[in-house]
């Protein structure tokens, strides 16, 4: 009877330890994924305005969506003699939540053509003297933007039935380089 019970207990700690390692690796995975989901949103709206006039950069932004020009073809990954316009928004709910919608032209600017587990998503604009440009945005205030908050929440349903479900927030400041470079 000892024997059949330590058995038993033996089984009971192996499985709490398999589910314990499932979790830790899913916890990882997502993680890895919201490092490279930052790491591409910095690297694109970094290069916004890169070879234009400060004050012709931005063509439209709210809350919640984002478009601006630039000479870089991020597609290509090169500098391009004509203006690029990229822009950025939130689709709508998916079975895998929302997902970053990043284009280019109209087209993609990676393969699957977005980034997975998006939550929510707000942009804050600030000018060149890290002053909060207000919502909404005119024809003036435009061409003042230098740089972007975006805060972001991930959301991510756990593999296992009745689990927490995954939810992170990263926060994002990235200046318009090549804007804020120019001056003025």
């Amino acid at each position: 009877m000892i024997a059949t019970m330590l058995i038993l207990m033996m089984l009971s700690f192996q499985f709490q330890l398999q589910d314990t390692a499932n979790r830790t690796m899913f916890v990882a995975q997502m993680l890895a994924h919201e490092q490279q989901a930052c790491v591409d949103l910095n690297r694109i709206i970094l290069l916004a305005g890169v070879g234009m006039s400060p004050d012709s950069t931005m063509v439209a932004a709210d809350s919640t969506s984002l478009t601006f020009r630039t000479y870089w073809d991020f597609r290509n990954n090169v500098l391009t003699e004509t203006p690029r316009s990229v822009s950025l928004s939130l689709l709508t709910e998916t079975g895998v939540g929302k997902q970053l919608h990043i284009v280019q032209e109209g087209t993609p600017v990676f393969d699957m053509g977005y980034i997975l587990w998006v939550d929510r998503m707000t942009f804050s604009f600030f000018n060149r003297d890290d002053a909060l440009v207000a919502l909404p945005l005119t024809t003036a205030s435009l061409k003042t933007i230098r740089g972007v908050v975006v805060n972001m929440v991930f959301k991510r349903n756990p593999p296992k039935v009745k689990s927490t479900v995954l939810k992170t927030k990263v926060q994002l400041r990235i200046y318009y380089m090549n804007c804020y470079l120019r001056g003025a």
